[in-house]
């Protein structure tokens, strides 16, 4: 018996097929293609059922865009362009500027019009390391994953002044005399300061509503673990930037 998916199966038995299911994964997320996804799951596993030996397959194009009426355009990225993501310099951003240059500029697909949008991509941006397009692997630190977390929010500067404000009246109301601590007094004034502040932070919980608060600060601490593993994850950018005193002043507040 003929397999029905034999002349399917011939048509992509020149890609790998990891890309090929990968891509028909993705066909499928856009609404416009609910009524294909029979169709789409038939190219999957007639991929899945190809035996084609990778090192001897075609690598897909690592963007595919298409123009969606007058005023949209379609744009599916491959296994490919996540490969390119993955590399140290700008060649995913290269990729996606000269594929999205191709369809803006110019209706042309002769190869006249792609070069010319290829010319403006390489002026633009010029093969480096200085990249836009970063990829994480949540798997290796899970920190990465900020699927369900609030907004991060850092500790305000006013928050900060409104606490050495209370901290100075505590002093001033156990008699404090203002001037110099000495070296031996230091770590007494500090235990002190210590336990003030966490009396003001036990005072403020006890008057939250227990209902729902645990979840809440266990959201906003992993807000912060998000954020901390984040920087640690795009350090690399300053190695991007000069060292004027406007990047660093960048780098300081991001820190």
């Amino acid at each position: 018996m003929t397999n029905p998916l034999a002349e399917v199966i011939g048509a992509i038995s020149a890609y790998d097929s990891t890309d090929v299911v990968a891509a028909a994964g993705a066909l499928q997320l856009l609404p416009e293609n609910a009524e294909h996804i029979v169709r789409l799951e038939a190219l999957a596993h007639a991929s899945a059922s190809a035996k084609v030996s990778p090192h001897n397959a075609k690598i897909l194009p690592a963007v595919l865009v298409e123009r969606s009426g007058e005023s949209a355009i379609k744009v599916v990225f491959t296994s490919t362009f996540h490969s390119l993501v993955r590399q140290p310099d700008n060649s995913a951003d290269r990729e996606l500027l000269h594929s999205l240059l191709g369809v803006l500029i110019t209706e042309r697909t002769d190869t006249a019009g792609k070069n010319e949008a290829n010319v403006l991509g390489d002026k633009v941006a010029p093969l480096g390391l200085k990249k836009k397009l970063l990829s994480f692997n949540t798997g290796a630190d899970p920190a990465l994953d900020a699927r369900g977390l609030p907004p991060y929010r850092g500790v305000q500067k006013y928050q900060i002044g409104k606490l050495l404000d209370s901290v100075g009246e505590h002093l001033a109301a156990i008699e404090r005399p203002v001037g110099v601590i000495a070296d031996g007094e230091r770590t007494t004034v500090l235990n002190d300061i210590v336990g003030f502040c966490y009396g003001r932070l036990r005072d403020l919980v006890a008057s939250l509503a227990e209902e729902g608060v645990l979840e809440f600060v266990i959201k906003q601490h992993e807000a912060i673990l998000h954020r901390q593993s984040l920087g640690k994850a795009t350090i690399a950018r300053s190695n991007c930037l000069s060292l004027s005193p406007l990047s660093v002043r960048f780098c300081l507040r991001r820190g």
